[in-house]
This record gives C-alpha cells, structure tokens and sequence, in this order.
C-alpha cells in the first residue's frame, strides 16, 4: 500500500529534474513548464473525489486496477508527447485518473485491520510517501544521465507502474483465494 502511494508521488517529482529539458524540446515560453506538474496535480486533487464512490460500488480492487492501468498507459502517452500542450493535458488526465492509487490504500487498510494495527500500517505508508518526493527527483535525474532524455522519465513511471500492477494483482489474487472465516 505504502509504494502504491509512492507511486503517485514519484510521478509528480521524478519529472522535475526535466523540466528545462521539457520546455526546450516542446517550446513551452517562461514559466509555463511548472505547468507539467501543476496540471498533474490540480487534477489529481479533484480525482481523489471519484475513486471512493466507484471502490463502494464496484470493490476496491477494480478501481485500483483501472487507477493503475490508467497510470500505466498515461505515463506512456506522456513519453510520446508531441507538443506542450498535449503534455499538459495528458499531465492532467495522469493525475486524475491516478488518484485512485493514492485515495484507495488508506480505505483499504481501514477495510482489513483496525486499531493500533491500522495506525502503525498508515503511520509507515505516510512515511514511506513523504519519503518519495526526496528521492524521486534523483531517480528522474540519474535516468536523464542514464537515457539521456526527459521522455524516459515517464517510461519509468510506465514500468513502475507495470510492476506495482503485477505485485498487488500478486498479492490481492494469493488474499483472495484463501479460505476465511466469514460463513
């Protein structure tokens, strides 16, 4: 739960590091690069508004698939931006389609343990968010030392994204199929 929500923070910090980078390939004009961020992140605001519904309504498990999937092809779409604007707006969709991956761990947890249990679980995810936008401008930085160009960044969200999918379709698929005690 905790790198499910760190996954949401690496896509907003990873890309710093690139921004100048960003503006030049694409021509954006002055400040107008925060832009890649700030769109990411007004949207992520108001996406943390739809996942909760969709969770009660159709389970927990499903909503975080499509969050992640969405992650997955939108950070790739980025990687094939061909002007700022349609980074910009591909930024936007990124983030809000991504807000389940942040708005669901929480509401997961509280659905599976309780007391002081719940709160070291919280207490530990929230760390390791915090945590995330220190190191994720470096991993955006060594992958533009590395791969040489901004668009790799988001390759690497791409594939973050990919492997977190397997890992929780690992653990939700191995949770689900043992026996319980609810007859």
């Amino acid at each position: 739960m905790a790198l499910l929500m760190a996954l949401n923070a690496f896509g907003i910090d990873a890309i710093l590091p690139a921004l100048d980078a960003v503006a030049l390939d694409l021509g954006a004009q002055g400040n107008d690069r925060q832009f890649v961020v700030g769109a990411y992140l007004l949207a992520a605001g108001f996406g943390t508004l739809i996942p909760g519904a969709f969770a009660d309504r159709f389970g927990r498990r499903p909503v975080l698939f499509t969050a992640l999937a969405a992650y997955i092809v939108l950070s790739a779409a980025c990687a094939l931006a061909t002007s700022f604007e349609m980074l910009v707006a591909l930024r936007a969709l990124h983030g809000f389609f991504a807000a389940g991956i942040i708005a669901l761990p929480p509401a997961i947890i509280r659905d599976r343990v309780g007391g002081d249990k719940m709160a070291r679980m919280m207490s530990l995810i929230f760390v390791i968010f915090l945590l995330v936008p220190a190191v994720a401008p470096s991993i955006g930085q060594g992958v533009l030392l590395l791969l040489g160009d901004w668009r790799w960044i988001f390759v690497t969200m791409a594939v973050f994204g990919s492997l977190m999918s397997v890992w929780v379709y690992a653990v939700s698929y191995t949770h689900l199929t043992l026996p319980t005690n609810r007859e």
